[in-house]
């Protein structure tokens, strides 16, 4: 549902599709977010700039890369490593009680 909401937040913002969308883009989209309490997840193949979002002490990013260190991935898992070992079997196939459990049975998979 989120995935779908930004989606179309961007397709509906006219922002083109095959270009990087900016930090600035993603800020203006999430200001207008109902919820204080955001938990935002990227797994892209570099992210920088992303902390611009966490304007409030509810709010939390998960990156899968950063400027200087580029995401996994691996096509066999259908998805980014870090797709793949946090929100899929971290946080949807586990008995994880906390976030924090997930992020780090991803990372340990995820680092290099």
């Amino acid at each position: 549902m989120v995935q779908l909401l930004l989606y179309s937040a961007i397709v509906l913002s006219g922002w083109p599709l095959d270009t990087a969308i900016s930090q600035y883009v993603l800020k203006d989209i999430f200001s207008y977010a109902d919820s204080k309490h955001i938990f935002f997840f990227f797994d892209a193949c570099q992210i920088g700039g992303i902390s611009i979002l966490v304007t409030s002490s509810e709010r939390y990013v998960a990156i899968a890369s950063d400027i200087i260190h580029t995401a996994i991935e691996d096509p066999s898992l259908g998805h980014g490593a870090f797709t793949y070992y946090f929100p899929i079997k971290g946080i949807i196939r586990s008995d994880y009680e906390y976030m924090e459990q997930a992020f780090d049975y991803a990372y340990e998979r995820c680092h290099d």
